[in-house]
Order: structure tokens, then sequence, then C-alpha cells
């Protein structure tokens, strides 16, 4: 805590969490509850007053904590909104901490969800001015690791990593939420990250490196190992909020977010603890590399959220006929990157990895094509293959079952020029 930071009267409590500025209103906790919270989020009222810190959204929403005998947050997000205010009504007093994190974290979400920046359930640490990113999913060590890694470095949040578009990080230092008690997984303790020693939270940070986190309890020594990069965005892309709305094209910016400290990699480990050094090697010599993936994005950009795709049916699409004559093309896709081989395509929140026959299908099929032209298309990207005819029909079948190709009306003549 800052002790130059006045403190505000009463329960009322000015953040800056996530790049966004709040009013939490703890009035109606009886007044031993009032001081507690206020320790655990002193860091981000810290930040509310930083002139360095990183503002997104000036907007002040309040929120209203109430106790209530009967109702506790849900993980769906169903508070009381009205307007700029959200009531959060908690239940059972031991979970009051964490509950409204979660409340913080989910309302952030929603003020920041396609307005530019990407969204990560990620930790991150900092060393001068620049941050390593830690991924992994729910329960794969994230808390722990800010916890424990925080003892060597700067700590700025173990929940969600705001990155804008010149990768700036928003910092969220809010209280760890660390278990206790393994079989009260979702009931978690949340304590004041000064109470336990975190690091400093620095106001203006930029990413250094993005890795993945992998335990096993089989490594002897602690590595970062490179991955391919489709494999790596498909591990990091659950982790995600949003990714489809992210202005310029998701997948790419992802893809040059975990390639901003060189090749996509992973720490592997068995305790965090004996990562530090690794780490900070690690970020003293991270380098954006150069990206070398063909990004794909849709020739409307945004326009593909408005589009109404024509009727489809998968069980039809399974048995319907396939002619030489029958026309395909791609449907409205909302980002698209291909990694030498391995094409990722981002439909709304559904994620797909083509290879093969598959990949050069939906590469041709940018414009409407009958398939005896697809297969000429193909071959011309592929080779010839004695059963290229019954390869693209197989693909064409099953990517139009999957909605990632579309029958259509319309056919286009294309010179093998223009395929992608």
């Amino acid at each position: 805590m800052d002790p130059d930071r006045p403190t505000p009267a009463g329960g009322q409590v000015p953040l800056l969490a996530m790049g966004c500025r709040w009013s939490l209103d703890l009035d109606s906790l009886p007044a031993e509850e009032v001081e507690p919270m206020r320790e655990r989020w002193s860091r981000c009222a810290d930040l509310a007053v930083s002139p360095d810190a990183l503002v997104l959204d000036e907007r002040v929403e309040t929120i209203r904590v109430r106790r209530s005998p009967t109702t506790s947050v849900d993980a769906t997000g169903a508070d009381a909104v009205t307007g700029d205010e959200v009531t959060l009504y908690l239940g059972d007093p031991a979970d009051l901490a964490y509950d409204l994190s979660r409340a913080v974290t989910r309302r952030g979400i929603h003020r920041l969800r396609g307005t530019g920046p990407l969204l990560l359930h990620a930790a991150a640490l900092s060393e001068g001015g620049r941050a390593t990113v830690l991924v992994a999913q729910s329960g794969g060590g994230k808390s722990t690791a800010a916890r424990r890694l925080s003892q060597a470095f700067g700590y700025v949040t173990d929940e969600s990593v705001v990155l804008t578009e010149d990768l700036a990080l928003a910092p969220y230092p809010k209280p760890p939420s660390l278990i206790v008690d393994p079989d009260r997984p979702a009931s978690k303790e949340e304590p004041a990250p000064d109470a336990i020693g975190m690091g400093a939270t620095p106001a203006d940070v930029e990413l250094g490196a993005l890795l993945g986190l992998r335990r096993d309890a089989e490594v002897t020594t602690p590595e970062i190992v490179e991955v391919d990069l489709a494999d790596h965005l498909l591990e990091v892309i659950p982790e995600t909020s949003s990714l489809w709305l992210v202005p310029g094209g998701g997948l790419d910016r992802l893809a040059r977010a975990v390639t901003h400290g060189g090749p996509p990699a992973e720490l592997r480990y068995a305790e965090i603890d004996e990562c530090v050094d690794l780490l900070r090697e690690h970020l003293a010599q991270a380098r954006p590399a150069e990206p070398w993936w063909v990004h794909l994005p849709p020739p409307d950009g945004r326009a593909w959220l408005e589009q109404t795709p024509p009727p489809w049916d998968p069980e039809a699409a399974a048995t319907a006929e396939i002619t030489a004559d029958t026309p395909f093309v791609r449907a409205p896709w909302s980002d698209a990157l291909d990694d030498d081989g391995a094409l990722v395509i981002l439909q709304g929140s559904r994620v797909f990895c083509l290879e093969a026959t598959l990949r050069a299908v939906w590469l041709v099929c940018d414009v409407p094509l009958p398939v005896r032209d697809i297969v000429e298309l193909v071959v011309a990207l592929q080779g010839p293959h004695p059963e290229a005819d019954d390869l693209v029909r197989e693909s064409l079948r099953a990517l139009h079952v999957q909605g990632i190709l579309h029958r259509t009306d319309t056919v286009h003549a294309p010179h093998p020029a223009e395929i992608r």
C-alpha cells in the first residue's frame, strides 16, 4: 500500500483494475470486514492515483457489496446491473473475498470485450518494466506461480492479462486466489498481496514474453521448450475471452503476443520455485520473432458478425449428393492463420485446425467454385494424387458438415494465381 495515498471516507474505495476505473462500495459490510478488504485491493487503489498507470476505460463503475443470507454470486455473472452500478449479493462469509474478485474480473471482461485489448486468463510477473505472461488452463498453477514467483519478480496479476495492440499490459494486482482445501477447489483464500510479500506492482509495464505453463512431476530440471505455433495457439485460445471480437484479427494478435519473446514456447517444471533464474534469463534475452505465418482475415473485416449464414443442416450435409458441378465457398469466419501447413480458423467461439487436403480445400474456396475446379486447384497446390477427386470430395463433405464451408448457387472461375 502506498502510504501517501489518502484513505477515502467510509467504505468507498476507488480502484484501477484491468485498465478500468471502479468504485468499490463496502458500506454495507460489517466494520471489521472493511479494512481487510481495503488491504486486499490496495494495489489496485494505488494504481487508481498513479499518473503512469494505463487507463483503458475512464468510466467509473460502482460495485456495491451487499450481504444476503440466501444468494451468492454465481459463475455466470448474474449480478444486479443498473447503469454504471453493479450490486453483488454475497452469501457465505467465507467466500466474500473470492466472490468479489470474481465479480470484478467478470465485469472487467464485459467492459473490455471487443474494445481492442487481448484478454487472457493468465498470470504475469515483471522485471525492469517487462512482463512474463504465464498461460495455463484453470487449475494449471497460475495463481501458485504468481504467489511464489512474485517473491522474486513484480506482481502484475494472477488472473487476467489485458494486452493492448502495442503489447502494453494493464495491471490487475488483485488478491491472489489460492486453494487452501483441495476438497473445496471452488472456495479459495485471497490474501492481500502486501501481506504475503508479493513484489511491487509496476504501473507501466509491457509484454516481454508469453509462455505456456506445464507442470510435470517427472521433470528434473525446469526448461523452456519451443513448440509449434499452431499447437500453442490451440492451447492458449481456450484461455482467451471473446477472441473473435478483437479488432484487426484475434488470431494474428495472439500469434504476435506468443512470439513476442521469441519462438512459441512453454515452461515445463516440477516445482515453480526452481524456475526463477530460468525465467529471469529468458526475459532478459526475449526478443520478438519475425512473423512467418500467413494471416487470412475475412475480406470484410468484422462485418462477418452481421452476416446471416445460409441455412445449414449438418445431418443433411452428411448425406447430400456432391457432383462435379456442386459449388462450395467458405462460410463466414472471424480470423484465420496458416502456420506452415497447419491452418487455424476462428469462427466466432469455434476453433478449427485443418491440415493436408482439408487445409487446401479451404484455401481455394475463398470464392464459390464447383467441385471440378476445386479438385484442379487442390492438385495444383498439393501435387497430383491418384485419389485426388475422392480425397477432395471427402474433405468438402467434412468441412460442410462442420459449417466451415457452405454450398452456394453461384460459381466463380478463378485463375490458379488466385490461390491464397
